[in-house]
């Protein structure tokens, strides 16, 4: 049983029995009134007259209304559930769309979009408070030739564990996100050039220690790292940010290839 099943049980429990509680005191409530509408007489005569008069209808009001009043209670604790779950629902359903809408399908880091935005982010927050900004572009050296000799299933794994392995390289403040076929690029928030460095060092050598498993045997694979830094901030722009990193990505391509190329 889930806690909303408990929960929606709960409800038609509190639901009937309230309502049953106060079925229970209708009888009590009709004999007070009948009191006032007689001239206030409470005295034993007045009761055994009104027992007499009224008799069955008073059993019929406490054998009936506590029932009825517990099934309406019940119902509305049902509806009360069913209102509740869908709530539930729909906030299940907006929160999987939002994921959905920052997260690449593939590899399950974070996307293109969600990495435009959280630079647009990460810039002014950079500008506001006169923190570096530090980015990495890192690209799966010959990832064509993968897909080619051994099938876009293995090039999906080496995607995926690819992905993996950059997730674990960097700080938990940081974001990686897949830029598009076998690119990548992490953003470092209040980074500098040593630090960005670091991380790139990082990331070449967990791939470099990393087989993908192929039905030809575990294949090595490397990737190249094109770090751009920026120290002074105040004219930054995410198309100026994304320039740099990707010149350093093609100088890092140009040396040969599993290299780490740092622009600015």
């Amino acid at each position: 049983m889930t806690v909303l099943q408990r929960t929606a049980l709960s409800n038609r429990m509190i639901g009937g029995l309230s309502g049953f509680a106060l079925g229970l005191g209708a009888p009590a409530g009709w004999l007070m009134l009948r009191a006032l509408m007689s001239g206030g007489k409470l005295d034993l005569e007045w009761f055994s007259s009104e027992r007499g008069a009224h008799g069955p209808f008073y059993i019929y009001l406490t054998l009936t209304t506590p029932a009825v009043f517990a099934l309406f209670g019940t119902f509305l604790g049902g509806l009360t559930d069913r209102l509740r779950s869908q709530q539930d629902a729909l906030l299940k359903l907006s929160t999987e769309l939002k994921r959905c809408s920052i997260t690449d399908e593939l590899t399950g880091v974070h996307n293109r979009r969600h990495l435009t935005s959280e630079i647009d982010r990460e810039i002014e927050r950079s500008i506001r408070h006169g923190h570096s900004i530090a980015g990495i572009m890192i690209d799966i050296d010959g990832f064509k030739g993968i897909n080619d000799l051994y099938g876009h299933a293995a090039g999906d794994r080496a995607l995926k564990d690819i992905a993996t392995l950059l997730q674990k390289s960097v700080r938990t403040v940081d974001t990686v996100a897949r830029y598009g076929g076998g690119e990548f690029v992490a953003l470092l928030p209040e980074s500098g050039p040593e630090g960005a460095h670091v991380v790139a060092d990082r990331i070449l050598r967990e791939i470099r220690q990393y087989r993908l498993s192929t039905d030809r045997g575990p294949v090595h694979i490397t990737v190249s790292a094109g770090i751009g830094s920026f120290n002074d901030v105040k004219t930054l722009t995410r198309a100026a940010f994304f320039d740099r990193i990707d010149r350093a990505l093609f100088e890092a391509k140009a040396q040969g290839k599993d290299r780490i190329f740092s622009a600015g």
